[in-house]
């Protein structure tokens, strides 16, 4: 377990959405529309993909520093808040139960909402033959079906919400309902 004691601040956000799924799902595209959504509403909210907070090179290989990434996230909380934001939607496909009790135990009092955005495994796939190439695309084609998996059989999500067949817009809509933050 992680320990994050020294990011604990006074004043948490008044509710955080993290987005999951599997590669390919349209976590970070959902999250940028439900930032737009909620701008529309005036919610004050910051939408932050939580893998740029730690992708890191050290070496000869890129990979996702998952202490980084909350250490990073701890520590852009406060300077968010003193700018007026009030909620957070953050979007990474979680494939274990430790980064959703790490945002628990750090903000206690913050209603935390997961979704997992779904997909079929072959639009999942046609999405990343259309995004990624080379080595990234044979790798991503390669996780597909093991994370999906793994994140069923983890079940960390309050609710599911199908990413296919439907606009960004719409999709957007039902997480955004599933938060409870605005009517």
């Amino acid at each position: 377990m992680i320990s994050f004691k020294n990011y604990v601040t006074e004043q948490e956000p008044k509710g955080a959405l993290l987005l999951t799924g599997t590669i390919g799902s349209g976590k970070t595209t959902v999250a940028i529309e439900i930032g737009h959504q909620l701008e529309a509403k005036n919610l004050r909210c910051a939408v932050i993909d939580l893998d740029w907070l730690g992708w890191v090179c050290l070496g000869d290989k890129f990979y996702y520093h998952d202490r980084l990434i909350f250490q990073n996230l701890f520590s852009l909380w406060p300077n968010l808040h003193s700018v007026g934001v009030e909620y957070l939607i953050l979007a990474r496909g979680v494939t274990q139960r430790e980064p959703v009790e790490t945002l628990r135990r750090v903000w206690p009092g913050t209603p935390l909402t997961v979704v997992r955005l779904l997909a079929s495994s072959r639009t999942l796939k046609q999405r990343l033959t259309h995004r990624d190439v080379g080595q990234t695309l044979q790798e991503h084609l390669g996780e597909v079906d093991i994370m999906t998996e793994t994140l069923d059989r983890l079940k960390l999500e309050q609710a599911t919400v199908m990413n296919e067949g439907h606009s960004i817009t719409e999709v957007a809509r039902q997480v955004i309902t599933v938060t409870g933050w605005v009517e």
